[in-house]
C-alpha cells in the first residue's frame, strides 16, 4: 500500500526526524500524483499537494543545501503539475475544492497574486515547461531559477470585437506563467497564478525570491504556430495572398503602462525573424519591467509606398484601441525596430511628405485630380502625411 508506506515514512520523520526522510516523503508523494494522474486525477491532486507541502518550508529556504536543492525541485514540479492536471480537468477556480492525498485532506483555492496575476481560465492549454521541446528553435535557453511551477499558458485567438482580443497573432498568445502553492492552514491550500511577463519575484517573510521562469519554453510555444511555409517569400511573389494577415501582432498582453516596441521585419521576410531577439528581450528584467513587443506583418511584394501607408493606418488603430485616455503617456513613446525593407516603411512614419512622393507620381495636386472622392483621399493617405506623434525612437536595422 504506497499511502501507507507515506504515513510510516512520515512517523518515522516526526519521531526521529531527518531531512532525508522528509525529502524521500515529499519524493514518493510526488511520484504517486505521476502514476495517479491518467485515471485517478483527484488522487494525483491531492497527492500533489502532500508533495508540496512536505516540501515548501525547503524550497523557501535560501541556503541551497543538498536538501533545499532537492525540495524545491519536488515543490516545482508538484506545483506545475497540479496545475496542468486541473486545467486538463476543466477545474473550476471560483471556489474551494477538497482533495485527498496520502497524509492530508486539503482544501484547495485560487489567491490572486498582488501583482502580475493572471486566471488560469483565461488559457486553453497550461502545459509545464520542462515538457516543450527547444530542438530545431536554434533558440538559447533563458531560464530563472527560482520557486514554483514553470508553466506555458496558450491561449487561442477568439473571434471577438472585445478590444482584449485585438492584435493578437492567428496563432494565439503563448504566455509564460508561474503557479505556487501556499498552505495558511493545516487543511488548506492556495494556489497563486502569475503572468512572469508582469511579476517575476515572490514575497516571503518581507524578502523576495525569484519566481521559477522559463522564457524560452513559451517563445518556442509561439513558434509551433507559426507558419511552417516560406510565407515570407511567398508574400513578396504574391502579396495579394497574404494582405488579409497585415496586422500588428501582440505577444503578450496589453499593459497600458509600458512602452510598445514594433519590430518591422524586411523584404521576403515575417515575423517569425524576431524569434531570437525576442527571446533574448524576454529574459531581460529591466525589459520586461518597462517595453512590451508588438510585431509588424505585411506581404513585401507591394510597393514600398503602400505598404507604408498599411503601416500607418495600423498604427493609428493601435493607438485607437488602446489609449482610451491620454493618461496612456507611454503609449505616445513607442520604439519602432526596423530591419531592411521595414526601415523604408518606419523611415516614412517620421518625415513630412511635403510634394516629393506626389510629384513622382502626379503633376497635379492630388485635390485636383479628375478621379472619385474616395480614390483621392486614398491618395491622399499614401503620399501626404506627417511625422506619426507617438514614435519617440527608431533602430533601424541594416537598412537602405
Amino acid at each position: 500500500d504506497p499511502y501507507a508506506a507515506v504515513k510510516k515514512l512520515h512517523q518515522l520523520y516526526q519521531r526521529e526526524g531527518g531531512q532525508d526522510r522528509l525529502v524521500a516523503g515529499a519524493e514518493l508523494c510526488g511520484s504517486l500524483g505521476v502514476q495517479f494522474e491518467k485515471n485517478a486525477p483527484s488522487a494525483a491532486v491531492g497527492c500533489y499537494l502532500d508533495a508540496a507541502r512536505l516540501s515548501r518550508p525547503g524550497a523557501l529556504r535560501a541556503g541551497g543545501g543538498v536538501y533545499d536543492r532537492e525540495f524545491r525541485m519536488i515543490y516545482n514540479v508538484s506545483c506545475a503539475s497540479l496545475a496542468a492536471l486541473l486545467h486538463r480537468q476543466q477545474h473550476v477556480w471560483s471556489g474551494t475544492t477538497r482533495f485527498a492525498g496520502p497524509l492530508t485532506r486539503t482544501s484547495l483555492a485560487r489567491e490572486r497574486a498582488p501583482t502580475g496575476d493572471i486566471d488560469p481560465g483565461y488559457f486553453d492549454d497550461f502545459v509545464p515547461a520542462d515538457r516543450i521541446m527547444l530542438e530545431g528553435t536554434e533558440l538559447d535557453h533563458k531560464r530563472q531559477d527560482g520557486v514554483g511551477g514553470a508553466l506555458v499558458g496558450h491561449r487561442q485567438k477568439r473571434d471577438s470585437k472585445d478590444t482584449s482580443e485585438r492584435f493578437i497573432s492567428p496563432g494565439g498568445l503563448a504566455l509564460p506563467v508561474n503557479a505556487c502553492l501556499a498552505f495558511p492552514d493545516k487543511d488548506r491550500a492556495v494556489i497563486v497564478f502569475r503572468d512572469l511577463l508582469e511579476a517575476d519575484q515572490l514575497r516571503v517573510g518581507g524578502g523576495d525570491l525569484p519566481l521559477n521562469a522559463d522564457w524560452t519554453a513559451a517563445v518556442a510555444y509561439m513558434y509551433r504556430y507559426a507558419p511552417k511555409k516560406n510565407v515570407g517569400f511567398l508574400g513578396m511573389l504574391n502579396p495579394d495572398e497574404f494582405q488579409a494577415s497585415t496586422d500588428l501582432y501582440r505577444v503578450s498582453r496589453f499593459h497600458p503602462d509600458k512602452i510598445p516596441v514594433i519590430m518591422v521585419h524586411g523584404l521576403m521576410s515575417s515575423p517569425e525573424t524576431w524569434i531570437v531577439a525576442l527571446n533574448e528581450l524576454r529574459s531581460d528584467p529591466v525589459y520586461r519591467r518597462h517595453f512590451q513587443t508588438v510585431l509588424y506583418r505585411y506581404p513585401t511584394g507591394y510597393s514600398i509606398v503602400r505598404n507604408a501607408g498599411e503601416f500607418r493606418k495600423t498604427l493609428a488603430d493601435f493607438r485607437a484601441t488602446y489609449e482610451t485616455s491620454q493618461s496612456r503617456a507611454n503609449m505616445r513613446r513607442m520604439v519602432v525596430v526596423c530591419h531592411s525593407m521595414g526601415g523604408n516603411l518606419t523611415d516614412l512614419q517620421i518625415r513630412h511628405s511635403g510634394d516629393t512622393l506626389r510629384k513622382l507620381y502626379f503633376e497635379k495636386p492630388i485635390g485636383e485630380l479628375e478621379i472619385e472622392k474616395n480614390q483621392q483621399d486614398l491618395f491622399k493617405s499614401l503620399f501626404v502625411f506627417d511625422p506619426n506623434p507617438d514614435i519617440e525612437r527608431v533602430v533601424f536595422l541594416a537598412c537602405p
